[in-house]
C-alpha cells in the first residue's frame, strides 16, 4: 500500500500508530490481506483497520478519536485524507506547529461572510476554518460528546465545517501550519457534490443559538 510506505518514511521523533477507516465493506478482504502481508518498518509502530458497514463520511474521525480516548490516549491526533501526499518531514513539522488547545492544519482560511468569501491565512495566523485533512489537534476535542454526537446526520460528510465551529465554541485557537503537501486524484469525485452543501451548512451554524459566529 503506497500510503504505508509514505508513512513509514516519516522522520518522526517517535514511532506512530495509524488508524485506517474503511467505509467500503467490499474492499475489507483486500485491505486486510495487504495489511497482513505487510511487515511494518520505519516510523510505523502499529496499524489498525476499522471497517464500517455503511459510509458515515468524515464523522468517522470522531468515532476513532473516541475509541482512542477510551483506551487512555490523551495526546495530539493527526488526520490525513486518502487524496493527500506528504513529505517525510510532514508529521514532525505538523507536531512542531501544534500547541495545546490549538487546532491547526495545512488547509486554513479566514471566512469573511459566506463560506466561499474567504482568504487563505499565513503560517501561524488565526483562521476561521481548518480542513480536517492534514490537520492536528488534541484527541479530546474530537472525542467530546458534544462534538461527536451532535453533528447532524445530514451533514456527516461536512465534519470539517462542524469541527472548526465546535473548536471555536470550545475556545480552541485555529491557525495554519505551513507544511508541504499535495492533492492527488482519488477517483471519488466527492468535492463538487460536497461543495454545494458547504455554504448551506456554514450558514446553519451561524444561526443564533447554534454556534457563535467566529
Amino acid at each position: 500500500m503506497p500510503i504505508l510506505r509514505m508513512l513509514e518514511a516519516q522522520r518522526a521523533a517517535s514511532r506512530i500508530r495509524v488508524v485506517f477507516w474503511n467505509n467500503d465493506p467490499t474492499t475489507t478482504a483486500r485491505y486486510r490481506g495487504e495489511l497482513a502481508a505487510h511487515q511494518l518498518s520505519g516510523a510505523l509502530a502499529r496499524v489498525d483497520l476499522v471497517d464500517c458497514p455503511r459510509n458515515i463520511g468524515g464523522a468517522a474521525r470522531f468515532v476513532v478519536a473516541r475509541r482512542l480516548a477510551q483506551e487512555g490516549y490523551a495526546g495530539p491526533l493527526i488526520m490525513l485524507d486518502d487524496d493527500q501526499e506528504v513529505q517525510a518531514d510532514f508529521i514532525a513539522r505538523l507536531l512542531g506547529s501544534w500547541r495545546p488547545r490549538g487546532y491547526c492544519g495545512v488547509w486554513a482560511w479566514r471566512i469573511h461572510g459566506d463560506y466561499w468569501d474567504r482568504s487563505e491565512v499565513e503560517d501561524g495566523k488565526p483562521a476561521t476554518y481548518v480542513g480536517t485533512g492534514g490537520s492536528i489537534c488534541d484527541v479530546g476535542l474530537l472525542a467530546s460528546r458534544r462534538v461527536a454526537r451532535r453533528l447532524p446526520v445530514a451533514y456527516h460528510f461536512l465534519e470539517d465545517i462542524w469541527l472548526s465551529a465546535q473548536a471555536i465554541r470550545s475556545g480552541y485557537a485555529l491557525y495554519r501550519a505551513q507544511v508541504e503537501y499535495r492533492f492527488t486524484d482519488d477517483d471519488h469525485g466527492q468535492w463538487e457534490m460536497l461543495a454545494r452543501s458547504k455554504s448551506d451548512f456554514f450558514d446553519v451554524l451561524r444561526r443564533p443559538g447554534v454556534v457563535p459566529r467566529p
